[in-house]
């Protein structure tokens, strides 16, 4: 019975993931050179059954990484066991089914793998989601091979209901069509959610941060053109690879298409290459492709038109398989693992997952700035003064000891002439957030602040933000929230990591105006 009830609408697009697809060749090597590119970060690998789950965690053991595996087939207290050790950071690397991840409690996830691509973009979307909860670059990173698909064809082969059997058929093919495209994932994927795009790239999938290369396909699209045309359009892309390589199969001998003028006529190419040019020519609309569980190759109009003039045909391809996954503070590598492991040890004797002590974000930051004292280290992403208070002098002294050891400068915005004494007692050097603080050291409610000096209460929230950062003593527990409210909003930070608003908000299905989440995270944080 809500009347005008405030609606909240998101975007699926997540900006601080980065996509990409790679050929599932040699497998088990590119997916240590990923795990090795990411430094024992936290990574999710999903895998298509229990099995593969344990055969790459064991792998993965084997080769010096800290794995374990997640199914529906190990007894619950492994299970809880196994997802309380990768919470904690006592296991960088859980490989899991999709039985993994649903209300997982870890917000610095850096890396989410199908190993086995998924059977539906929905599903996709979802796991992938579970990668950068903290707003920090992610990266996602899907195998693509065929013998996968027929894995997930051969178990869709096996639903007799024919509404269930076309449903799963059609997801699976939208994923194999996301998987071979030629451009922008992220566009795609927006797309497929009901969401356009308005930039051309995206900046942040393999195809749109990938050097191009432009080549002449001229003759090979001919060719592969032609060999539609002479077959009558009755056949998927397989076959016409099949047929130019001058493979005589079963199905080519008994239709007689090694007696056509185009059987072998692409001898001289690698199949992966015909493959990349039929792809090619159907995303630039020469060639159609049929829907279904075998897709047919037809040729369209303007293939036929090619066909008839011949000549050029200029097609670009990615240069590279993967550029940079996506920018980030530049921090020192070596600073930053040893702060992980002063916090790992802190979280251990306080039973908590790291990420409560501090966020990656506010690490990376001491591994940008080395703070060397409070005032530098109270402006921190993420340090409040409990924290200040609690954990300062134990990572300035881990940072003071790093820059002994390899000689390097304090960075950044540390400021010389405030001694850690006059951290908590700073003058305020704002008017307006004088003026705030003020109204608190009255203990004037917040409704009453923000009317006073005709401000949204969001923006009172940012003056306490500002003066807390500042390093200003404050009694702010006269703001104490609602105990129910103040507990369900502490409880979703948690859950979802305190550096973004947006997905706790989301968590909450929108119970909670913003400016109230930023509040409980101010009063959670000080």
């Amino acid at each position: 019975n809500l009347k005008k009830a405030p609606v909240y609408v998101s975007s699926f697009d997540r900006k601080n993931l980065y996509i990409r697809v790679v050929e599932k060749k040699e497998a088990q090597d590119k997916l240590v050179r990923i795990l090795r590119e990411h430094n024992n970060e936290s990574a999710i690998i999903y895998c298509c059954s229990r099995k593969d789950t344990e055969e790459i965690s064991r792998y993965l053991r084997q080769k010096g990484f800290k794995a374990l595996a997640y199914h529906a087939g190990l007894d619950q207290g492994t299970r809880k066991l196994n997802q309380d050790l990768f919470v904690k950071d006592e296991a960088s690397i859980m490989v899991a089914t999709i039985a993994f991840g649903m209300g997982i409690d870890k917000p610095d996830v850096r890396l989410v793998v199908h190993y086995t691509f998924p059977k539906s973009l929905e599903g996709y979307y979802q796991e992938i989601g579970r990668a950068g909860r903290d707003g920090l670059p992610s990266e996602c990173v899907m195998f693509y091979a065929y013998a996968d698909l027929r894995k997930h064809k051969f178990f869709i082969n096996q639903i007799s209901d024919p509404k269930l059997f076309e449903g799963a058929e059609e997801k699976l093919n939208e994923v194999l069509e996301f998987a071979e495209l030629s451009g922008c994932r992220k566009k795609h994927l927006l797309k497929y959610f009901g969401e356009e795009q308005k930039e051309a790239k995206c900046g942040s999938c393999d195809i749109c941060l990938s050097k191009k290369e432009s080549f002449n396909a001229g003759a090979a699209a001919k060719k592969i053109l032609s060999a539609i045309v002479r077959t009558e359009n009755r056949f998927g892309k397989k076959y016409i690879i099949d047929l130019l390589s001058g493979k005589k199969t079963q199905r080519i001998a008994i239709n007689k298409h090694d007696k056509l003028s185009v059987f072998g006529a692409a001898r001289n190419y690698p199949e992966d290459k015909i493959d990349q040019i039929i792809k090619l020519l159907t995303d630039s609309g020469h060639v159609s492709k049929s829907e279904g569980t075998y897709p047919v190759l037809s040729i369209s109009k303007k293939g036929e038109e090619f066909l008839k003039t011949g000549g050029k045909l200029e097609m670009s391809r990615p240069h590279t398989e993967k550029t940079a996954a996506g920018k980030n503070l530049d921090y020192n590598r070596e600073l930053f693992d040893l702060l992980r492991r002063v916090r790992k040890d802190m979280a251990d004797k306080e039973n908590v997952p790291p990420f409560v002590i501090f966020g990656d974000r506010a690490l990376q930051e001491m591994a940008h700035y080395f703070p060397q004292k409070l005032y530098a280290f109270s402006r921190i992403n993420g340090v409040g003064s409990k924290k200040l208070e609690k954990y300062g002098d134990i990572f300035i002294s881990a940072i003071r000891q790093f820059i002994k050891e390899n000689g390097i400068p304090e960075q950044g915005f540390a400021e010389k002439d405030k001694s850690d004494e006059e951290v908590r007692t700073v003058s305020v050097g704002t008017k307006f957030y004088a003026r705030t603080h003020e109204l608190l050291i009255k203990k004037i409610p917040i409704k009453r602040i923000a009317k006073a000096q005709n401000y949204k209460l969001d923006t009172i929230v940012n003056h306490i933000e500002k003066l807390i950062d500042d390093g200003v003593k404050l009694d702010l527990e006269y703001l104490k929230l609602p105990k129910d409210r103040y507990l369900a909003m502490t409880a979703a930070f948690r859950k979802c990591g305190d550096e973004k608003l947006k997905p706790v908000f989301e968590y909450l299905k929108g119970r909670y105006a913003y400016e109230e989440l930023k509040l409980a995270r101010v009063l959670m944080r000080y």
